[in-house]
């Protein structure tokens, strides 16, 4: 037997080299390994708790690895960790949007594979059936919102949607709710002239000030007096 299926047919990790090559081994391992819990033996969306002497046990790292490690992955917000209880354990929570967006992917699919992050070309589901985007994370706030435009925008002018969703979750949260709430107003305004949803984003169209400016030159458009038909009496002179 060839010693590739000898490892494969043991216990085994599987390293991603991107996130290993930008994050370190150790990082990507203690990710890897979460994940591989979430999936295996809790409840799809909701935290979990570990110790890190038991995380230290089935990685064979030490709790400071681990604790740096942890540092890693909260600071590049792919995961949240609060302290819990006397010995302590450790309440985790994975964001997955903040992982798939690091793939240049966007998070539809309910079903999570440990970093094995399929690209999702059909046509996206209502993202509030996903119990993964209903927690209180501000980032999966501002997906809910986003997909709700994507809907309401005209297909041929959504364009690259994860260039898009990157912008939007920029903006504050009162500017993603405008950008939603006056969405209608602003095709009314620009008739055939949409904007891609890029630049409804990047240009902020939605702002009260936007609007109103297109507005009031659509208006000073339609009153303005047409001299391309001639004047009844010049045309019988």
């Amino acid at each position: 037997m060839e010693i590739k299926k000898i490892l494969s047919n043991t216990s085994h990790w599987t390293i991603n080299k991107e996130l290993s090559k930008k994050y370190g081994l150790h990082a990507t391992l203690l990710l890897q390994h979460l994940i591989d819990l979430r999936f295996s033996f809790f409840k799809k969306g909701t935290p979990f708790y570990q110790q890190q002497s038991r995380l230290s046990k089935d990685l064979d790292m030490s709790e400071y690895q681990i604790r740096q490690a942890t540092k890693v992955l909260i600071e590049a917000d792919f995961i949240s960790v609060k302290r819990v209880g006397i010995p302590p354990k450790y309440e985790y929570s994975i964001n997955d949007v903040n992982l798939y967006r690091f793939f240049n992917l966007t998070f539809i699919d309910e079903k999570i594979e440990p970093l094995k992050v399929k690209n999702l070309n059909h046509k996206h589901k209502e993202l509030t059936e996903h119990k993964e985007l209903t927690n209180t994370n501000m980032d999966e706030k501002k997906s809910k919102i986003f997909f709700k435009i994507v809907e309401a925008y005209p297909t041929s002018k959504i364009g690259n949607r994860n260039h898009a969703l990157q912008k939007f979750t920029k903006l504050e949260m009162e500017e993603c709710k405008l950008a939603a709430t006056n969405l209608k107003r602003y095709l009314n305004a620009v008739g055939q002239y949409t904007h891609v949803l890029n630049n409804y984003i990047d240009q902020k169209c939605f702002t009260e000030k936007w609007l109103t400016d297109k507005e009031t030159f659509n208006k000073n458009k339609n009153n303005k007096p047409d001299t391309k038909t001639l004047n009844e009496n010049y045309a019988n002179f």
